[in-house]
């Protein structure tokens, strides 16, 4: 008897903490909020960084380009910063619109599938944190402050 309510205890432990782990922390809508996420782009193995600030465009105190919902302070990090009415103002097309970058299902940059990657045909695709996704321009980042716990790469190959 001991041993089977150690197995249950054992398996609701698991349980939870595969819960825990696997849950996407929801996006507080009407209320101020602050999170972010790191962006890594590959083009032809290359890394590629967001666009620098070239004005003097201030936010917290740093240069910044984007709108102030929606911006990259020179660090390859999708900043989202403001009052979310709704999670469509903060998808991942609507970081790249503000920030003048070209990016879809089919084109980051200056380059789309079916072009070149050294020497072969190349196509784009998209992970987060390592895992295959095909959301793309709708991608609605996790409400997480830290960077590092949400990496979105962009990667466009052969």
């Amino acid at each position: 008897m001991k041993k089977i309510i150690m197995f249950i205890v054992l398996i609701v432990i698991t349980v939870l903490g595969i819960w825990q782990f696997t849950r996407q922390p929801q996006i507080p809508l009407n209320k101020e909020i602050h999170m972010h996420a790191y962006i890594d782009i590959f083009i032809c193995g290359k890394q590629r960084d967001l666009p620098r600030a070239s004005e003097a465009t201030l936010t917290h105190r740093k240069k910044f380009v984007g709108i102030p919902l929606l911006h990259t302070h020179d660090d390859n990090i999708m900043h989202i910063e403001g009052v979310v009415r709704n999670k469509n103002q903060i998808s991942l097309g609507a970081f790249f619109d503000a920030i003048n970058v070209t990016f879809d299902n089919n084109k980051i940059f200056e380059v789309k599938n079916g072009d070149l990657c050294n020497g072969k045909t190349g196509m784009l695709k998209m992970y987060v944190n390592g895992k295959e996704t095909n959301t793309f321009r709708n991608y609605i980042p996790l409400a997480t402050p830290e960077p590092k716990k949400q990496v979105i790469s962009l990667v466009f190959d052969s």
